[in-house]
């Protein structure tokens, strides 16, 4: 599929969808093929292809706040009450993203909840 034919079903700005494939590619997740017949493929099964996966090839490793930030730590992270809970909150979010598939989201909404274990009430 085309970066227009995508940014046309989406209603998404060509370029903005553009940018985002082009980091997708960079992470081995979609292929690129130039020409009259070119165009962007998922380079994996969807069913191996993780939330987790695409949103650290849009945004970079996943982290709430600074205390998680490995590259650019919190300078008050040391003594700070709240940094080991941003770590047991970020974990839990690196693993929800890790559960859902593109598989999964391609189903049905009762596909997806059947596939997460909610906690309680949302």
């Amino acid at each position: 599929m085309s970066a227009s034919t995508l940014a046309e079903i989406c209603d998404l700005n060509v370029s903005l969808v553009g940018k985002v494939l082009k980091l997708l590619v960079k992470a081995a997740l979609l292929t690129s093929t130039r020409g009259v017949y070119g165009g962007y493929q998922l380079q994996k099964d969807p069913a191996d292809i993780t939330l987790l996966d695409v949103i650290e090839a849009i945004e970079g490793p996943v982290a709430m706040n600074a205390c998680n930030d490995l590259d650019n730590p919190c300078d008050k992270a040391t003594g700070c009450n709240l940094a080991p809970h941003w770590h047991v909150i970020n974990r839990k979010l690196y693993e929800s993203f890790s559960e859902v598939t593109l598989q999964s989201l391609l189903g049905s909404p009762s596909d997806l909840k059947a596939d997460i274990r909610l906690i309680g009430p949302l």
